[in-house]
């Protein structure tokens, strides 16, 4: 019976340079599966923040009656014509405001509150021009506490008004809008998307200039 040979210096050398090539495509391919894996991950993410963001602001562009103002940092909707009279009042405004510190695109609205009978809510209330500073409306309200508010979408680093200069210039004429928006946050999504939502029954106040 012959003894057993151990391995001589040439075949462990071969043994371990075909373990590091046969370890290193499996690093490899591991690697390979994760980014594909992670790729598919942003891209569900992204899909997902783009069309929770249009269906919002649809949700709220859709029924409104027209845009009152359109800026880089604001949107004031009327939101319907609740007295039935072409005439824009306080209770019928929506604000669309983007906040830079909370990474936040915003809805307000006047809101009074429940106990209130339809003589104190009508006497709080008040009759727009088209012309108004929505900015000082919205405040007035506000300080009075009769200002009401939810969250559209937040991760956002910006958000902004996508919309030809010539248009915004004309707000009341606006028959769509659109949004740029530049996500960033704990969605993990880094890229910019543009959401734009139409107006289905466009109908300005009677009272416009």
């Amino acid at each position: 019976m012959r003894p057993a040979r151990g391995m001589t210096l040439a075949e462990l050398v071969i043994a371990l340079a075909v373990t590091s090539m046969v370890g290193a495509g499996v690093v490899a391919m591991t690697d390979a599966v994760a980014r594909v894996l992670d790729d598919g991950r942003l891209e569900r993410e992204r899909t997902i923040a783009s069309a929770s963001a249009s269906t919002r602001l649809a949700s709220l562009v859709a029924p409104s009656r027209c845009v009152l103002e359109a800026g880089d940092d604001l949107v004031v909707l009327w939101k319907s014509d609740t007295f039935r009279d072409r005439r824009v009042q306080a209770s019928e405004l929506g604000w669309v405001r983007f906040l830079p510190a909370t990474g936040e695109l915003r809805y307000e609205w006047v809101s009074f509150p429940e106990g209130w009978s339809a003589r104190d809510r009508a006497e709080a209330d008040r009759h727009c021009h088209p012309e108004e500073d929505w900015e000082r409306v919205r405040d007035d309200y506000e300080s009075i506490g009769h200002l009401n508010h939810c969250v559209l979408l937040d991760g956002l680093r910006d958000a902004r008004c996508a919309m030809p200069e010539a248009e915004l210039e004309a707000p009341l004429d606006l028959r769509r809008l659109a949004w740029r928006l530049d996500w960033a946050g704990e969605i993990d999504v880094s890229t910019t998307t543009v959401i734009a939502a139409a107006i289905h029954g466009h109908e300005p106040p009677e009272d416009r200039p």
